[in-house]
């Protein structure tokens, strides 16, 4: 069975799916994993950063990745669940995930999937019309 849980992030709800043991099932989770999860969520949402890539468009997205925290602390079974429909994106969404370490995690964590939505805004191009205007230079040959 696997029961839903929400959370506040920094850019949006996260949804995060777990497996639990039948003795749980019925409880809700603990404080503890609640902060856990919590802290999880809000480290990997404060590394988002837009990927600028030559010739790629500047566009958001939100691509959905799936890992796994092992009762070491590091992150394992990295994979993208949904991609956000840009390849920019989803690369720098499972770059983002693949270099997190946190620390050991509660037993009820350890080794559960978590789904996580991470979403990118696309900066907004320069305007133009604000860019202060360049000035003409004449240079005349020396001698005249």
């Amino acid at each position: 069975m696997i029961s839903k849980l929400l959370l506040n992030g920094l850019c949006a709800l996260a949804l995060l799916g777990f497996s639990m043991p039948a003795t749980a099932r019925n409880s809700a989770p603990s404080d503890e994993n609640r902060a856990y999860i919590k802290h999880t969520v809000d480290t990997l949402r404060a590394r988002i950063f837009y990927p600028v890539v030559p010739d790629k468009p500047l566009v958001g997205g939100t691509a959905i990745v799936m890992f796994r925290i092992q009762p070491d602390g590091n992150v394992a079974d990295v994979r993208l669940k949904r991609s956000s429909g840009y390849s920019h994106i989803d690369s720098t969404a499972l770059g983002i995930v693949y270099g997190a370490k946190f620390a050991p995690p509660p037993p009820g964590i350890a080794r559960q999937a978590i789904a996580l939505p991470l979403t990118f805004k696309a900066p907004r191009p320069r305007e133009t019309s604000k860019l202060p205007q360049q000035s003409t230079v004449k240079v005349r040959p020396l001698g005249m």
